[in-house]
């Protein structure tokens, strides 16, 4: 089985986020709620992000606050109910802030305007291309995955399933949403449920950088 990259790369997408400040303002929100203002912007270039969807969900409760940034990438929540709050940014192309597995909290008080700072999303990478057999035809629905390769401690790499996606019906697929890293891509033929049967394309290792996309071509052996 081999792995042709191919020429033509520059499909945009995405990857994580950090956060620059968070602090309360002095012009308080009257009334018993309060107000969550900020702005999301790019790592890369610090461009507002516009459309980002920032959440506000209450660590003890279910009612959740959100709003949607602006074309200056700016947000205004208000009637914000007190208390403490799982905070989170997401948009399509970008990783979600804060990452999976990580946690961001924040307090807010009765009358309070809280400035949750400038959010920084990172743009995600992206996995694209088309699968063929080994005749040169291509094969539709087959499986994708891609696992990410971390360190838990050094020289001992251990992986993760990230995205999984089936082939169109002329073996086109994109994995997308990925974080910077080196990822292992894997395919096959799905099994009744549509996930991967038994991998027929030997693992490829592969490096995903912020906002890049990796275009190839995946061929199966048999």
């Amino acid at each position: 089985m081999t792995f042709v990259r191919a020429i033509g790369l520059a499909l945009a997408a995405v990857v994580a986020a950090e956060i620059v400040s968070a602090s309360p303002s002095a012009h308080p929100q009257s009334g018993d709620t309060a107000r969550a203002t900020g702005r999301v912007v790019t790592t890369d270039t610090a461009d507002p992000v516009r459309g980002a969807v920032v959440t506000l969900r209450p660590v003890s409760g279910t009612a959740s606050s959100s709003a949607t940034t602006d074309q200056n990438g700016r947000f205004d929540m208000r009637d914000v109910p007190s208390g403490t709050f799982q905070f989170s940014v997401r948009k399509s192309g970008f990783i979600m802030w804060p990452p999976l597995m990580a946690e961001f909290r924040v307090q807010v008080k009765p009358g309070e305007t809280r400035n949750l700072g400038e959010i920084r999303l990172m743009r995600a990478g992206v996995i694209a291309g088309v699968v063929y057999d080994r005749f040169g035809e291509p094969v539709g629905e087959a499986a994708l995955m891609v696992d990410r390769v971390t360190y838990a401690t050094p020289g001992s790499p251990t992986t993760g399933m990230q995205r999984f996606t089936t082939a169109d019906d002329l073996g086109r697929f994109r994995l997308y949403g990925l974080a910077p890293g080196t990822y292992v891509l894997k395919a096959g033929l799905a099994n009744p449920t549509g996930r991967l049967e038994s991998p027929d394309l030997t693992a490829q290792s592969l490096r995903v950088s912020e906002g890049r996309a990796i275009a190839m071509v995946a061929r199966f052996s048999s």
